[in-house]
């Protein structure tokens, strides 16, 4: 899941490039001031490396923190951004592979997916 997100591509753009690593807090303080749990997706990755979602238990963990990407970038861009826009092709890739590989979390993924679609514009 994590990798097919990573690697998509819209007409040859990498979409995912913002995503996988956050502006330092000196790049972009105002992001730090607006968003409460900041995530990304060399973090995602890293936490799966280490193990952090390796039981299904942890799935809803994992599942959380890759939508918080999507519902980060959707608070603090306008609608109309090329990130928003972005995070919203993610977003729908994400859901696509996480229900096709976990078919018994699709409750739980439908309720992140409408969690992202009330945003909150700063």
């Amino acid at each position: 899941v994590l990798d097919a997100v990573d690697q998509h591509t819209v007409r040859g753009r990498e979409v995912a490039y913002f995503f996988r690593q956050l502006p330092t807090k000196h790049e972009l303080p105002e992001y730090y001031a607006f968003i409460k749990k900041p995530m990304d997706l060399a973090t995602l990755r890293a936490r799966v490396v280490a193990g952090t979602y390796d039981e299904t238990r942890r799935r809803n963990a994992f599942l959380t923190d890759f939508m918080l990407v999507f519902n980060n970038a959707h608070k603090f861009n306008q609608p109309e951004s090329d990130i928003y826009q972005d995070a919203t092709t993610l977003r729908d890739v994400f859901a696509r592979r996480a229900r096709a590989l976990w078919p018994r979390s699709k409750q739980r993924i439908a309720k992140l997916l409408d969690a992202t679609t009330t945003t909150t514009i700063r």
